[in-house]
């Protein structure tokens, strides 16, 4: 900006970051701080000192911090919802200490050490409340983590079901390998202390994913040969087997890892019912 005001007529660089709405005669469009200091009930805080402070970690190897919509609601007296607060959330790249750490204490334990962190370095209410854990960092096609794809980190399906690698796409065949991050929400539960991948996980994400890969009825009808011969768990990389038979509508599956075969089975499909 340039203005009288100023002590000379060069232009001054501000630390907001804006745009301009219409045809440039209409005003600016406000997009947040160049610097990413953020007020948080009252508050400012640097995001990006909270990503310095937890690269600090032996347990971290990078770290995003982001503001996301709080899970928690704010309601007015009442009870209605009037507003979702608006907090930081971390998605941090482990290193291997890390990773077996996450493996070792779980989730909630690592989160409460790396929490303890900030707060030697952090107001309390600036503390993220939402986590997630990934062997590295999403990046788009010019090699940028942005924060669209650190977002859908956070979106319900992400916490349930991981996102295959593809190695086979075919029309009726498809192989891929799957993480499972031990910070999938399906582990939570099943079961406490010596958590593993439940089997009928294991059958929702295979149809899942066929469907994602393979034009297939919508009515499940049965399961056929469904086998599962060893525990699948956290930490492990599995492959991910699909054919699909169009003409008798069945899909095969098969998870497998290094350690051999953990499931497999037939699955039937068929047209919708006539109403």
């Amino acid at each position: 900006m340039r203005s009288p005001h100023l002590p000379d007529l060069a232009w001054w660089r501000t630390s907001d970051r804006a745009t301009p709405a219409g045809d440039g005669m209409d005003g600016f469009e406000l997009h947040g701080r160049a610097d990413r200091i953020v007020k948080i009930e009252e508050k400012r805080v640097s995001l990006s000192a909270l990503e310095q402070r937890l690269a600090a970690s032996d347990d971290v190897a990078e770290a995003r911090v982001l503001m996301l919509a709080d899970e928690r609601a704010v309601v007015d007296i009442a009870g209605a919802v009037v507003a979702h607060a608006v907090r930081p959330a971390v998605v941090a790249a482990l290193t291997g200490a890390g990773r077996a750490k996450l493996l070792r204490m779980g989730k909630p334990a690592l989160v409460a050490e790396l929490r303890a962190l900030l707060a030697t370095a952090v107001d309390r209410v600036a503390l993220p409340r939402r986590w997630r854990f990934v062997d590295a960092l999403p990046v788009n096609a010019q090699g940028k983590s942005t924060e669209a794809l650190l977002g859908e980190l956070f979106a319900p399906a992400a916490a349930l079901r991981p996102t295959p690698e593809w190695h086979v796409a075919e029309a009726a065949h498809a192989l891929g390998d799957i993480a499972l991050a031990p910070e999938l929400a399906v582990f939570d539960g099943h079961f406490p202390g010596s958590p593993i991948l439940a089997g009928v996980a294991q059958v929702d994400w295979a149809i899942a994913f066929a469907r994602e890969r393979f034009a297939m009825p919508p009515r499940f009808v049965r399961m056929d040969a469904l086998k599962f011969s060893q525990p699948a768990l956290p930490g492990m990389r599995l492959a991910l087997d699909l054919h699909w038979n169009a003409a008798s509508a069945t899909l095969q599956f098969e998870y497998r890892s290094e350690a051999g075969r953990h499931s497999s089975g037939r699955i039937v499909f068929a047209e919708a019912e006539a109403a």
